[in-house]
């Protein structure tokens, strides 16, 4: 699951024009270290990449996540 997420927020990063900078997790909870323009509103795109990340994740790991 690690992997899947780190797939996913290296996407939704290149989508808000950032990077993945560092990326690391145990079972309940995961470190990013990423960069993204100034001018993008850290609020914004902390709540998109938690719902979407979340949404994905339960989508494809439902069983495992049960």
């Amino acid at each position: 699951m690690l992997n899947r997420l780190e797939v996913i927020f290296t996407d939704l990063l290149v989508k808000w024009g950032g990077e993945l900078i560092e990326f690391g997790g145990e079972p309940d909870h995961v470190h990013l270290l990423f960069e993204v323009d100034p001018t993008v509103r850290l609020s914004d795109f902390v709540k998109n990449l938690k719902s979407v990340s979340a949404r994905k994740m339960r989508q494809e790991f439902a069983e495992q996540l049960r």
